[in-house]
């Protein structure tokens, strides 16, 4: 064998152990990166689940801190109470002298019909009274008495 061979095979060896460490840290090195990036991926995951169960019960917190003091706001003033009663006493008020309109009018129809007998009174003529109701029996009407 040649003296320069075996200094050839053992830089080849040498070679190879380099590049294949170089290839086993690379290696590991991306399955490490890997690994932190999952655990990473998995921490943000929950701070971002964490944060935004925290971001939804502030809102609520404030739409029911916002609830209150609009209850608080209208239970100071009674604007509102005195308004609804106001209204229903004018709907109440408007309904009763509907009623009594109509009874003026039923009077005055009345009145227009007992004008009509005044002349007669006066001309000495017997009151007409009611007219005798009639009904139909078989075809022929009869008078009641």
């Amino acid at each position: 064998m040649h003296p320069g061979a075996f200094s050839v095979i053992i830089v080849i060896l040498v070679f190879y152990f380099v590049l294949s460490f170089v290839f086993c840290i690379l290696y590991y090195k991306f399955i490490i990166m890997k690994t932190i990036n999952k655990i990473l991926s998995v921490l943000l995951n929950s701070l971002k689940k964490v944060l935004n169960i925290i971001w939804i019960i502030s809102l609520k917190n404030i739409f029911c801190w916002l609830c209150s003091a609009w209850k608080w706001a209208w239970s100071k003033t009674t604007v509102d109470e005195k308004a609804a009663e106001v209204a229903k006493e004018t709907i109440d008020r408007a309904k009763a002298v509907g009623k009594e309109l109509k009874d003026v009018a039923d009077a005055i129809g009345e009145v227009g019909n007992q004008i009509g007998d005044i002349p007669d009174a006066l001309a000495g003529k017997k009151r007409k009274g009611r007219k005798p109701k009639t009904y139909k029996n078989n075809g022929a009407e009869k008078k009641k008495k």
